[in-house]
């Protein structure tokens, strides 16, 4: 995992986190997070409800494929706020921090958030 503060804005980039990894991290103080890279490219053992509930972040990247079989479970983010972004439908995600705030493109999607600082922090 990697924590990365730049401007007043925080980004967690999770990596392959799941299992012992993830409950340790569950025990730790929660930061404010921006920006989460969902574990485990969005799989559904490492995007747990407890993550979601912990982390609370604005926005959720997910770099993952086409959906395979039936999804019986939704993600857990959209329920805490976040607006959470696949890559499957979006295509390429960028980030872009500023002492504005981040502005968060999608490629595919065309979709474009703007979270300035101060507002809703």
């Amino acid at each position: 995992m990697l924590l990365l503060r730049h401007a007043d804005q925080t980004i967690l980039l999770t990596g392959d986190l799941e299992k012992a990894g993830l409950e340790r991290v569950l025990t730790l103080p929660a930061p404010r997070i921006d920006v989460l890279m969902a574990p485990h490219h969005g799989s559904r053992t490492a995007n747990t409800p407890g993550l979601a509930e912990w982390s609370r972040p604005r926005v959720v990247v997910s770099c993952q494929g086409p959906p395979r079989g039936w999804l019986s479970r939704p993600e857990p983010y959209t329920n805490k706020g976040a607006t959470f972004l696949g890559t499957w439908p979006h295509g390429a995600v960028t980030v872009r921090s500023s002492r504005a705030g981040l502005i968060v493109e999608t490629y595919r999607s065309g979709q474009r958030l703007v979270i300035q600082r101060g507002i809703g922090s």
